[in-house]
């Protein structure tokens, strides 16, 4: 599921902007996840701002695009 977010990455939302998906591996991205607010794994972080927030639903491409959209 994680995947078929980074390949439509970016997205294009309902208000026309665009949301950018990346896949970090807590392995080989060690110093990138290092600076965010991962408390598990699989973990999905939303930036909308400075801070960024754990994504709270279901783990599918669609309830996460649907979620993006609510913003």
């Amino acid at each position: 599921e994680f995947k078929k977010l980074a390949d439509a990455s970016p997205t294009t939302l309902s208000n026309g902007s665009k949301a950018h998906v990346k896949i970090l591996d807590a392995d080989a991205d060690a110093e990138d996840v290092k600076k965010l607010p991962v408390r598990g794994y699989p973990s999905i972080l939303i930036e909308n701002g400075a801070k960024p927030i754990e994504y709270p639903g279901e783990r599918t491409a669609q309830a996460v695009i649907e979620y993006l959209n609510s913003m």
